[in-house]
């Protein structure tokens, strides 16, 4: 990396961030992060994303004092130093650097705040859908998946199982049905209506689904939270997936065999249209 990174009130170079080998992020996965999607300088649906950390700091008890941490300021500022006006940016929050005990260390220890910048690419104006391929995976994850964790280890075994099979994702499938993926959440397309599995917290409230739900809505696209059996990803006129960096994406092809008609459908390209209106308007490209 090159550049500043924002460590614990400070921006310096990525290579004066030193963090301690007590950390309880590196000792035993003991945080949590998020990721915010930035357009021309501009972050897209940054309160969304700020109230979803807050959640899974509360969730997991640690506390972090946002008067100190502004890490919507923060980023703003990271992606002027990083020159990067098309970036993600990345927080991670820990619980500190205390000797490695189960216990959470007292209150004196204060929480370990990490912000790095990451270039992605420019909003595509013309609305093109990616088209990804998936195998399907057993959901072995903790089934508390709302809190945004960043115990991955799990995701990642998804993830590079993928990849050595020749796919681009995963989709999780947990006692015959379908939930979602290990960095996206899943959509089904039936009967031109929208079906994807309820928020019951053992998967992520994802921001971009949240806005595809609103989108729908605006739209007057039929919305079904269920959960679908994996047989219906078969069936289905499309399969759809959807993330902060990934925005919507057509699943063509799931354990070799073809999805719809082996192109992004008509309500993906839909979708993705609106989702680039609404980017467009938001971060004030006009």
């Amino acid at each position: 990396m090159k550049g500043a990174v924002y460590l614990n009130g400070k921006f310096v170079t990525p290579a004066r961030a030193h963090v301690s080998v007590e950390d309880r992020g590196f000792m035993l996965g003991d945080g949590v992060y998020e990721v915010v999607r930035y357009y021309r300088g501009r972050p897209f649906a940054m309160p969304g994303h700020v109230a979803r950390l807050r959640k899974s700091l509360e969730a997991v008890r640690i506390r972090l004092d946002a008067s100190a941490h502004d890490l919507a300021a923060i980023s703003d500022e990271l992606v002027t130093r990083n020159a990067l006006p098309d970036a993600q940016v990345y927080w991670q929050v820990t619980r500190g650097v205390a000797p490695r005990k189960h216990l959470f260390p007292g209150p004196e220890v204060a929480p370990t705040v990490l912000a790095l910048c990451y270039a992605e690419p420019p909003l595509e104006i013309a609305g093109h859908v990616r088209t990804l391929s998936a195998i399907t995976r057993p959901d072995m994850r903790w089934k508390r998946c709302a809190i945004k964790s960043i115990n991955l280890l799990p995701n990642l075994l998804d993830s590079q199982a993928a990849h050595e099979a020749g796919a681009d994702t995963a989709i999780l499938v947990r006692n015959g049905v379908a939930t979602e993926c290990p960095s996206r959440t899943l959509f089904l397309v039936e009967r031109g209506a929208l079906v994807t599995y309820p928020l019951d917290g053992t998967i992520l409230d994802s921001i971009t689904r949240r806005i595809v739900l609103e989108i729908a809505q605006a739209e007057h696209i039929t919305v079904r939270e269920e959960r679908p059996a994996v047989k219906r990803l078969f069936a289905a006129q499309e399969v759809l997936v959807v993330g902060t960096t990934t925005e919507i994406a057509a699943v063509t092809q799931i354990d070799g065999r073809r999805i719809g008609l082996g192109a992004p459908g008509e309500l993906a390209r839909k979708l993705q249209r609106a989702y680039v209106a609404r980017v467009w308007r938001e971060c004030g490209f006009g």
